[in-house]
């Protein structure tokens, strides 16, 4: 880890090259490897926040996204959440997002994945790196079928149905413009 670069959270931005989010510690410090298809770097913060900076930059929260999950999925925990609209970006956690341990992994970057040692996960990334996240396969598979059922329902909308859903169930938290992702 010691030779990836190193950057600040105020200056992450997230890219459609997103694959993993891992915690790791750095001299002591809580930290972020963020795993893209061609590139790895530490962010000097934590997953959570990671992933809250990620929100944000979608214009919702990890809360605000769990709530819409558990409207598509009814699924109560560990759901992935859907960010963006036209081509949401989304990230499956492997415990619950208020976990240190939490790893996050972008459903379209899964290729394959397979069962591990001590009830885990292997995965196989689509630029062929492997990992192994701390989540049995059983509960990955159900996972995959949330993430599946998210992307699904956001591919099926139209622009009115966009618009409208997100009123009643964030209380004029987010506008549409605002889930839209920031270039």
């Amino acid at each position: 880890m010691m030779n990836l670069k190193i950057m600040e959270l105020q200056h992450y931005t997230v890219s459609k090259e997103l694959m993993l989010l891992e915690p790791r510690l750095l001299k002591g410090q809580r930290c972020t490897v963020v795993h893209e298809r061609h590139r790895k770097y530490v962010v000097h913060a934590s997953v959570k926040r990671v992933v809250s900076r990620v929100c944000a930059l979608y214009g919702t929260s990890i809360q605000s996204s769990t709530i819409l999950s558990k409207e598509i999925t009814k699924g109560t925990k560990k759901l992935p959440i859907g960010l963006g609209t036209i081509q949401p970006l989304i990230l499956i956690p492997t415990a619950s997002p208020s976990n240190s341990h939490t790893q996050w992994v972008v459903f379209d970057a899964i290729q394959n994945y397979a069962p591990a040692i001590f009830n885990e996960c292997s995965i196989q990334l689509a630029n062929g790196e492997t990992h192994t996240l701390n989540l049995s396969y059983h509960s990955l598979r159900t996972q995959i079928s949330h993430a599946h059922a998210i992307d699904k329902y956001f591919r099926t909308l139209n622009f009115d149905q966009l618009n409208n859903m997100y009123a009643p169930l964030f209380y004029g938290e987010v506008a549409l413009h605002m889930l839209l992702p920031v270039d």
